[in-house]
């Protein structure tokens, strides 16, 4: 949903409209060219360049898909994530004035932004502190103090949070990237 792939208004999608023809044949002859083969096919495990035309035709029929709300809805997604990105991930923002910004009370806005991207803005929010601390870890600067950098409370709640979302400690995940 987050990318404009599903919609919850236009829950089924239509590659050619029953009066366009031309389109039905141009999309039929598309499955024949990528699906028959594989069907055809003897092994079970398909070609790297199967996968890579079976990913083109998915593309393509996505490409048709776009409609007008999508756009609309996958702007508004970008431009709530990209304000969020341009906080400083020390600071704990204030989604109140975020969801006003884009002339929402702060339920609607935490709603919109968990329909549209899968997750919460304060999730969202999380993963971006988490991504830093990742980058943070390969240089030499102390666990706890890359933790306090980032917003973190305590070293505890930093690390828990790491782990949840890394499956591994601070500690651990510089251990692997620096090995």
């Amino acid at each position: 949903m987050g990318v404009g792939l599903l919609d919850p208004h236009e829950p089924v999608r239509h590659l050619a409209s029953s009066g366009s023809p031309d389109k039905i044949a141009y999309w039929q002859q598309r499955f024949y060219d990528v699906v028959l083969p594989l069907a055809k096919s003897e092994t079970f495990e398909p070609r790297l360049s199967d996968t890579g035309r079976m990913l083109a035709l998915i593309t393509e029929m996505c490409e048709s898909w776009q409609s007008t709300n999508c756009d609309v809805e996958l702007q508004w997604i970008n431009d709530a994530k990209k304000a969020l990105k341009e906080l400083p991930l020390h600071t704990k923002p204030d989604y109140e004035e975020l969801a006003r910004s884009f002339g929402l009370g702060e339920q609607a806005y935490r709603k919109k932004f968990k329909r549209l991207s899968g997750l919460t803005p304060v999730e969202y929010r999380s993963r971006l502190q988490i991504e830093a601390a990742c980058h943070l870890l390969i240089s030499e600067k102390p666990i706890k103090e890359i933790g306090y950098d980032l917003g973190f409370g305590s070293y505890y709640y930093f690390s828990r949070r790491f782990k949840q979302l890394t499956g591994m400690t601070p500690g651990e995940y510089r251990n692997n990237a620096t090995a």
